[in-house]
C-alpha cells in the first residue's frame, strides 16, 4: 500500500505500508514468545486467533455446578486441585489437551458450543501436563465464572459431541446462551454421531434442543 500526501510546507512524500505484512510478523513474534515453534508462514494470524481462543485466560472465577454434575468416586481429590486452580485464578493449561501446544489444532467442542474439556488428572512433578485420566471435567467459561456442565468417562463415544452437555446449559443457566438463540428456522436434532461426523469435516451445524429453542455457534 502506497500512501501519499504533503505537509502545510508543500513537502511531499511518500509512504510503503504492507499491513498485512506486518499484522503477520506481529501475530508470529506473539506466537514464538508463547512457545510456539514450526508455524505456517502463510498461516499466523489464523493460528494466533485460534491459540488466543483455546487458551483460558487465567483469572480468578466463580464455581458453579449444574443440577447433575456428579464426581465419579476416587476422583474427588483431582476435582479439588482444578476447583483450587479455578478460583485463585491459576494457569489451567497443565490440566488441558496436549493439543494445545498445537497452534493449528481445532477444537470443534470448543469452537461449536464454547465448552472446554480438562483432564481429571494428577499432578506429575517435573513435567508440564497432569497425568492423562479416564474422566473429563465439561466447563463454560466466561470472564469471571466457570460453569462446571458434568464429568464424562474420556473414552465414551462421541463424547464431545454429546448435546446433553448443551440441554444441561440450556436447563440450568441459559441466560449463558440465550443471544444465541435462532427463530423463525426449520431444522431437527442431530444425533451425536451425526454431528461428530459433520465437525470433523467442518461443518457448524444449529443446536436444535427439541423444546422449541435452537442455538446458532456459540463458540463463535
Amino acid at each position: 500500500m502506497i500512501i501519499k500526501g504533503s505537509t502545510s510546507n508543500f513537502i511531499s512524500f511518500s509512504a510503503d505500508i504492507d499491513l498485512i505484512n506486518d499484522l503477520q510478523e506481529n501475530a508470529k513474534k506473539q506466537l514464538t514468545d508463547m512457545g510456539y515453534k514450526d508455524l505456517n508462514p502463510k498461516d499466523y494470524l489464523n493460528t494466533y486467533f485460534n491459540v488466543k481462543k483455546r487458551k483460558i485466560i487465567p483469572t480468578p472465577r466463580t464455581i458453579h455446578k449444574s443440577d447433575v454434575f456428579c464426581c465419579p468416586r476416587g476422583y474427588e481429590s483431582p476435582l479439588k486441585e482444578i476447583e483450587k486452580h479455578i478460583t485463585n485464578g491459576d494457569d489451567l493449561t497443565p490440566y488441558m489437551s496436549k493439543s494445545i501446544d498445537k497452534g493449528d489444532f481445532y477444537d470443534s467442542l470448543l469452537y461449536d458450543w464454547n465448552i472446554q474439556h480438562l483432564h481429571l488428572g494428577n499432578i506429575i512433578p517435573s513435567e508440564k501436563f497432569v497425568s492423562r485420566s479416564n474422566y473429563l471435567l465439561f466447563v463454560f467459561f466466561t470472564e469471571k465464572d466457570a460453569y462446571f456442565i458434568q464429568i464424562y468417562p474420556h473414552k465414551e463415544k462421541y463424547v464431545f459431541a454429546k448435546d446433553e452437555m448443551m440441554h444441561i446449559i440450556d436447563r440450568n443457566w441459559s441466560d449463558l446462551v440465550s443471544r444465541f438463540s435462532i427463530n423463525g428456522i426449520l431444522t431437527e436434532p442431530i444425533p451425536n454421531k451425526d454431528r461428530a461426523m459433520l465437525r470433523k469435516c467442518g461443518i457448524s451445524t444449529f443446536t436444535d434442543m427439541g423444546n422449541g429453542k435452537i442455538y446458532g455457534n456459540i463458540g463463535g
